[in-house]
């Protein structure tokens, strides 16, 4: 009995062991899903994050980053993609790659017809150029050329024929490739390498900020060292004056750092920060010199009435000066406006413009500010990457200088000029060049951001152009950080 039952064991084991090779003998197979390893075959990722030519990374803001239709981050039903076999040759009908989000590099999912940017190579100064890829039947198909994107602005060469190597100019990304836009600006080299600039231990001793033209004299403050430089056009000093020797009655003038300046009738005003080492502008105010030197007044505030009551307005940050016809005072307010406009003679404040927010007529951090020959007043309102143009009256106008990716870019307007031509120069320091424009707010040319565009050997690349002033035939950028000098240019 004991030998039939261990034989009947066999018989149901090898019975078992039968059904279950014909079951999966008619059943097919179902492959392990190959996506990842066909689609980056030849994917070269190293430890430190880096990625190959091939490697996607970037998923701009107009592009679907990724499948979930509930805005939340999390995959639900309809984000599921289910592959069907068919026998042993089939497709996905989605397509895989990895993104940068999140500070990481991570593998996402896009459906047939969603596009994504990839590097696809370098140009000859090593930036890489991108190429815009569809999924189509789950491979990456490539759209367009390799090159640029369109759209990204930069400053480059001038693309114009027997332009010198002393030229620059806004160049668009078009299909891919860079195209000039405007005009070129010459470089105009005589007068600043010999006369306005420190290497050779020339002029301008200290870190330079504001300038002014005034009767053929150009003025400038010096923020380091809190002092008024004035030269003649060719360079030369004609006089210094240090802050150290102002003096209101027998109290010396506290001045912590000159930013801005502006001559109104036969007295100068210079706009002083106050900057406290906690980044306040708690001491800011208005100081006062006539034009040989000798300290006139300082206004750490004006009055206004309200109510038959009159109250104290206090000087907030005045980046920038202006003065007007009407000989009335123009003044940034970096508080709780775009600008103030001020009497000096009375000592009141007349009016207060624009306050602080993003819309038209209202400004973030405003900078330099000028007066068009129409009585226009034009700020530079940094941090919403434009100038804006007000009524003499304080009414909105327009914006004009707003280029795209101004804030990822941090493409802030400094400060401005305004020729007698109607024609604008904007300085933006935190991209190191200029730009200019039409009395309608057309883009008309740029030169700078590391001297692209300028001979690297001259020395005339622009490193923190701040205050700008013109005249009848130039254009004077003053140039900061460890230059310290005064750059000239050529009008168009």
């Amino acid at each position: 009995m004991l030998r039939q039952n261990q034989r009947f064991q066999v018989l149901s084991q090898n019975f078992i062991f039968l059904m279950a090779l014909l079951f999966f003998s008619f059943s097919g197979c179902i492959k392990d899903e190959p996506l990842l390893e066909e689609e980056f075959a030849d994917k070269d990722t190293v430890a430190n994050g880096e990625v190959n030519d091939s490697d996607a990374v970037e998923v701009f803001p107009d592009e679907k980053e990724n499948n979930d239709s509930n805005g939340n981050g999390a995959s639900n039903d309809d984000d599921i993609v289910n592959v069907e076999p068919d026998d042993d040759n089939w497709t996905a009908d989605y397509c895989v790659a990895e993104v940068y989000e999140g500070g990481e590099f991570v593998e996402k999912t896009f459906q047939e017809g969603e596009e994504l940017i990839f590097i696809c190579g370098e140009d000859e100064s090593g930036n890489d150029l991108y190429q815009k890829k569809v999924c189509e039947d789950g491979n990456w198909k490539d759209v367009g050329v390799c090159g640029c994107l369109d759209g990204r602005e930069k400053i480059g060469e001038c693309r114009e024929e027997e332009s010198s190597e002393n030229s620059g100019q806004l160049l668009v990304c078009i299909n891919g490739e860079w195209s000039g836009v405007g005009k070129c600006t010459e470089f105009k080299k005589d007068l600043t390498e010999k006369e306005i600039g420190r290497p050779e231990g020339g002029y301008i001793q200290g870190r330079p900020s504001g300038i002014t033209i005034y009767e053929n004299a150009i003025y400038v403050t010096i923020d380091t060292n809190n002092a008024l430089v004035k030269l003649d056009k060719t360079g030369t000093v004609l006089d210094w004056w240090n802050s150290s020797d102002w003096r209101d009655g027998s109290y010396s003038v506290p001045v912590n750092e000159l930013a801005s300046i502006t001559v109104a009738g036969d007295t100068i005003l210079l706009g002083d920060l106050g900057k406290q080492e906690d980044g306040d502008y708690k001491h800011s105010k208005l100081v006062e010199i006539l034009l040989d030197g000798t300290f006139k007044a300082q206004y750490p505030s004006f009055q206004y009435e309200s109510g038959g009551t009159f109250y104290n307005r206090l000087i907030q940050a005045p980046f920038g000066l202006a003065s007007g016809d009407d000989n009335l005072i123009y003044v940034s307010n970096g508080f709780d406006a775009c600008f103030d406009v001020y009497d000096l003679d009375s000592g009141l404040l007349i009016k207060k413009v624009g306050g602080y927010g993003v819309g038209d007529g209202s400004c973030i951090d405003p900078k330099g500010i000028d007066i068009d020959s129409e009585g226009n007043v034009h700020i530079a309102d940094s941090k919403n990457c434009r100038i804006q143009v007000f009524s003499n009256s304080g009414d909105h106008i327009r914006s004009y200088g707003r280029v795209n990716n101004c804030v990822e870019e941090k493409v802030y307007p400094y400060a401005v000029a305004i020729g007698s031509d109607g024609t604008s120069y904007v300085t933006y320091n935190t991209r190191k060049m200029v730009m200019s424009y039409d009395s309608d707010g057309e883009f008309i040319s740029a030169w700078g951001e590391d001297g692209i565009g300028f001979s690297s050997e001259s020395g005339y690349n622009l490193f923190d152009p701040k205050g700008i002033a013109v005249d009848n035939d130039y254009i004077y950028v003053v140039d900061a950080s460890s230059k310290n000098r005064i750059q000239i240019f050529k009008k168009h």
